[in-house]
């Protein structure tokens, strides 16, 4: 199953933009639209996991729970992530004090 490799590469490799301060700061549009495709790479690269751990390895069930645990605790950080974007937002959309709205990157 070639699912895993052809969309953890290309996750892999936009992912190094996400760090790039000039990117984050200046093209935050870009910066959003290139973590929606990296998150959606990585949980489509997770199902790939999941069909290939019975054969990886020699498919030991060693190997399978700690495929499964990973593709688990890597959903549940993007919902994490997803979460305090959320909440982000939505306190930055809620500011009403100058000291607020600054640090929510409006001033």
């Amino acid at each position: 199953m070639k699912l895993h490799l052809y969309c953890i590469l290309p996750a892999s490799l936009l992912v190094v933009l996400q760090f790039i301060p000039v990117i984050r700061h200046r093209l935050i549009l870009f910066h959003r639209v290139d973590g929606y495709i990296i998150v959606v790479l990585s949980l489509l690269s997770g199902a790939g996991v999941i069909l290939i751990c019975r054969h990886a390895f020699g498919g030991d069930y060693v190997i399978q729970v700690w495929s499964g645990a990973l593709v688990i605790l890597t959903t549940i950080g993007y919902i994490m992530a997803w979460i305090n974007n959320l909440v982000a937002l939505y306190t930055c959309s809620n500011a009403s004090s100058l000291a607020t709205a600054t640090s929510c990157g409006s001033g």
